[in-house]
């Protein structure tokens, strides 16, 4: 796997939001990655920003601004004890979140999880953190079973349903035969245990039409929100009265494609372009134009020259004060560049890469000169 198909590094696209020339943060790989979510939630209220020059961001760099702007958005609480064991608390876990956020979901309202420590992030950060899999009270069988129990708990159930089928197998090829009271209360586990089996079967997705629906009647309109659906983080808003998820698969990196408007359990819903308009026909791949590797490797190595040299500028000016979560617009003559040492690591990354694609292109160039390479069919992406 080659660096750029690091997990830790994020693409950026931008859309419009409102008037605003927003970033969003793209994900690369299969999974939860809950601070791409927040991150995005961020972006679009305005409350942190990124270099409009940066098309590619590290985990590192998204966990440390929003580790700034956690610490701005509770200044109000530094002297706060309690306050600052929860930002060191948040920040500490901030690295975690590349992984995944142990959510344990409860099913009778769209904000009922059970609380851990690690929930702290979206209190401290003023989001919510809701879902769509929730019990529809009709079904009494279902909801005399389930009731306040969690997802965790309703695997324990299927567990020791299992535990008991097997043991009553064992019973059968021999002589001894259940009491009474067993029966009972192994018919009632039994029972319990298959409407279990068959609440999460018929909920596979993590999104019921009773949860759909309470999403749209208790997110409020113009909230942003992350949303916890098929073990995956999403950004949510609610504009006009409708539910729009924000596509961040890299797959649609280049393409109109930003929202999914969320009207549908089963995944069949409609793609919006960031006026919350249905898109054109995607351009074919055979007239999609590629990247110019050379002017990409020109281009890094001007940023490149450009941060050097204002490096060298600070080396002799005083220590500049700690930054804020949102990069301010660079000042007349400032080249703009203010960058970590984690960034200057992962553009010279990219520029390695681009380099070992310019010389595997020679290469084959050279051994094949009268072949032109043909575009390979790519696959469009799941969701």
């Amino acid at each position: 796997m080659s660096e750029l198909d690091d997990d830790k590094t994020y693409r950026v696209k931008r859309i419009n939001f409102r008037g605003r020339n927003v970033p969003t943060i793209c994900q690369n790989v299969n999974g939860p990655c809950p601070l791409i979510a927040i991150c995005n939630v961020l972006f679009l209220k305005g409350r942190i920003n990124i270099h409009h020059e940066y098309g590619m961001v590290t985990f590192a760099y998204l966990s440390n601004i929003v580790s700034d702007y956690l610490v701005e958005a509770n200044i109000l609480g530094k002297d706060n004890v309690n306050v600052q064991y929860n930002i060191n608390d948040v920040i500490g876990f901030m690295p975690t979140l590349q992984y995944g956020l142990d959510v344990n979901v409860r099913f009778k309202s769209i904000t009922d999880f059970e609380f851990t420590q690690n929930h702290l992030v979206f209190d401290m950060l003023d989001m919510r953190l809701v879902h769509g899999w929730m019990l529809d009270p009709q079904d009494t069988a279902t909801d005399a079973v389930v009731g306040s129990l969690s997802y965790n708990h309703l695997v324990e159930a299927i567990i020791k349903m299992r535990d008991v089928e097997e043991a009553r197998a064992k019973l059968a090829e021999g002589s001894k035969q259940e009491t009474p009271e067993e029966k009972e209360a192994n018919d009632k586990c039994i029972t319990e245990g298959l409407i279990v089996e068959s609440f999460l079967n018929q909920s596979a997705g993590q999104l019921t039409y009773h949860g759909l629906q309470k999403l749209h009647e208790d997110v409020r309109n113009d909230e942003l929100c992350v949303l916890f659906r098929n073990n995956h983080f999403s950004t949510l808003l609610k504009q006009g009265g409708e539910l729009f998820s924000l596509v961040t698969d890299v797959g649609y990196a280049s393409e109109e494609v930003v929202w999914e408007k969320l009207c549908e359990i089963d995944g069949d819903n409609i793609f919006l372009n960031s006026d919350f308009r249905i898109p054109g026909p995607r351009r074919p791949l055979a007239q999609a134009q590629p990247p110019n590797p050379q002017e990409a490797a020109d281009r890094l190595m001007a940023l490149q020259l450009a941060q050097e040299e204002d490096m060298a500028a600070q080396a002799n000016a005083p220590p500049p004060p700690r930054p804020a979560a949102a990069a301010p617009p660079p000042a007349a003559g400032d080249n703009g560049f203010h960058v970590t040492e984690e960034e200057r690591r992962h553009q010279q990354m990219i520029m390695d890469q681009i380099q070992r694609d310019q010389q595997l292109r020679l290469q084959h160039q050279q051994q094949q000169p009268q072949t032109l390479p043909q575009p390979q069919p790519q696959q469009q992406p799941k969701y």
